[in-house]
C-alpha cells in the first residue's frame, strides 16, 4: 500500500514538470525587448511555418521566420529523454528521474 501511494505521489509530482529541448534566441534589435515579445514571435512563427518540434533540429524555415522578427538563433539545449515500460516520457534532473505522460 505504501508503495502505491509513493508511486502515485511521484507521478502526480511529475505531471506538468516534464521539460523539453530549449532553444535560445538573441535579440538583434535595439533597444532589447522583453521575453513576452520572444514568446509572441515564437507563437507567430509556430503558427505561420509550423512548430519547432522537440528532439528534432530547429528547422531552417523556423529560423528564417524568427530572423525576420529580429531574433538570431543561438542554439538548443537538449534534454535527454526516454520512454519507460509504462509508456511515460522520462528524464533525469537533480539526481532524480522524472516521468510524465506529456
Amino acid at each position: 500500500m505504501k508503495r502505491k501511494i509513493l508511486v502515485t505521489l511521484i507521478v502526480l509530482g511529475c505531471i506538468g514538470s516534464a521539460h523539453a529541448d530549449q532553444d535560445f534566441w538573441t535579440d538583434v534589435r535595439k533597444p532589447a525587448r522583453v521575453n513576452d515579445t520572444l514568446q509572441q514571435d515564437t507563437d507567430f512563427c509556430s503558427q505561420t511555418v509550423g512548430p519547432n518540434r522537440n528532439g528534432e533540429a530547429t528547422p531552417a524555415v523556423f529560423k528564417r521566420c524568427m530572423a525576420s522578427r529580429g531574433w538570431r538563433y543561438a542554439g538548443t539545449k537538449r534534454e535527454h529523454t526516454w520512454v519507460d515500460e509504462d509508456g511515460l516520457t522520462c528524464f533525469n534532473r537533480g539526481g532524480a528521474t522524472h516521468c510524465s505522460n506529456h
